[in-house]
């Protein structure tokens, strides 16, 4: 496995030209691993927090900023998934495990308290808390069809004021 070391490799989040599937801490090794379509990487983090803050700070905000911002518009206190971009949204599906929700093709169960999770690629990986796992990419659902429908205006609607509150709690009762 390659190994990139800390805030050198700020330009390479930028550029991100696969999706990361998942990634995980190896403390044997103070690295974070992360598997993509082409394979597994490395990367010389102290905390999966660090990298993730990282990835964040390459595409705009701090990790705490967009926690915050999911806070705010969907309403979550434990769990919080991250947006990095589209294509980047994680969520922690166990200790030191987050998950990319775009890269997910399906869930299947193997029982009541284990999951299998395929991606894209058709790698996979089993987890616990399967109904975590579902109710985070719900939320995400919910996160990415407000910023599809509130928060980013299209040209095909007009402008609107975010800070009207009858918006936020009409969309909280249509859509979540």
């Amino acid at each position: 496995m390659d190994v990139a070391f800390g805030t050198f490799w700020t330009p390479y989040f930028c550029k991100v030209f696969f999706m990361i599937n998942y990634m995980m801490y190896n403390f044997a090794q103070s690295v974070v691993n992360v598997l993509h379509v082409h394979g597994p990487m490395s990367f010389s983090f102290p905390t999966i927090s660090s990298f993730l803050n990282e990835m964040c700070l390459s595409f705009g905000s701090s990790l705490a900023g967009r926690i915050e911002a999911f806070k705010y518009h969907v309403d979550i206190r434990k769990h919080v998934p991250v947006y990095v971009n589209d294509e980047h949204i994680f969520f922690e599906a166990e200790d030191n495990l987050w998950i990319n929700a775009q890269a997910i093709a399906r869930i299947d169960h193997t029982n009541k308290k284990r999951c299998e999770v395929v991606f894209h690629d058709h790698t996979s990986i089993v987890c616990i808390h399967p109904r975590r796992i579902e109710r985070l990419i719900g939320l995400i659902f919910c996160f990415r069809h407000k910023l599809a429908n509130e928060i980013l205006p299209n040209a095909s609607s007009p402008h609107r004021n975010l800070s009207s509150s009858r918006t936020a709690l009409s969309f909280h009762a249509e859509a979540c």
